[in-house]
């Protein structure tokens, strides 16, 4: 039976000598286009995509993951070592648990990649995505999942919301450095729009001592997203019913924080 324990920060730190450093010095820095975003998931969605060509047993594996190698996750600034599977569990739990207590409708996967967080969500509900990159449409449609093509910046691909969904995003606004068009888009659907959900990293002003420092820099070096909370926190028309930062690190220093928000 997998079990985890509690470590301190510098256990994982000793782990990652070269991030830490590099996040310390400045060393790295990305420019995350939408351009590179699809190159880099056109690579990696398409692995997956070729294990997909036995759809059940791929599903399978999606839901019901064999034990696997130790990992460091977090839990808000705490952190933890144990089996890949309760790392998994803890994820799924947060995810599935969220979703259900709000709406009824259909549930619509932005960024839903190769269908991971769809497969793995549970729920009756109908469920269907959009996914930037062909390869991860391809291993969605090959899942049997209802998945079409979709871009953040793309106004016109916020379309595929239909009546009464509740949006839900996993790791996949973290690509987009600045959240305005996503707002704008959804705006653009917002009758359409029961809930959202966001299990998402970003930057948080109210992070402290070193992991928050560290947190923060792994966002900006990353050109990952950096004002999601504050732009939802800030609009007018948006009412955050849940916010917790940094709830779940699956990556310790790429910790997500669960945002749910609704058009007023």
């Amino acid at each position: 039976m997998w079990s985890f324990e509690k470590i301190d920060w510098e256990e994982y730190y000793l782990t990652v000598p070269e991030l830490v450093k590099s996040l310390l010095d400045g060393t790295r820095k990305v420019d995350r286009s939408v351009e590179r975003a699809r190159r880099e998931y056109e690579a990696k969605w398409a692995e997956q995509r070729d294990l997909a060509t036995d759809a059940d047993a791929f599903r399978r594996q999606l839901l019901f993951p064999r034990p696997g190698p130790t990992t460091i996750f977090t839990l808000g600034d705490e952190v933890f070592r144990g089996d890949v599977l309760h790392r998994h569990a803890i994820k799924d739990s947060l995810i599935n648990n969220t979703v259900a207590r709000y709406g009824e409708g259909p549930v619509c996967v932005l960024g839903c990649g190769f269908g991971e967080s769809t497969t793995r969500l549970v729920t009756s509900r109908p469920k269907y995505g959009g996914e930037l990159s062909d390869a991860g449409v391809e291993c969605c449609r090959r899942l049997g999942l209802d998945a079409v093509h979709f871009n953040y910046y793309q106004k016109d691909d916020y379309r595929l919301i239909r009546p009464g969904t509740t949006v839900l995003s996993v790791h996949s606004l973290e690509q987009i450095p600045d959240a305005t068009s996503f707002l704008e888009g959804m705006r653009s659907r917002k009758d359409d729009i029961e809930f959202v959900v966001h299990l998402e990293p970003t930057w948080l002003e109210e992070r402290t001592g070193l992991c928050g420092f560290l947190r923060n820099r792994y966002m900006e070096v990353n050109d990952y997203n950096r004002n999601l909370y504050a732009i939802l926190r800030d609009a007018p028309d948006v009412e955050i019913l849940e916010f917790q930062p940094d709830v779940f690190g699956q990556v310790p220093l790429n910790s997500s924080t669960l945002i749910v928000w609704r058009f007023r």
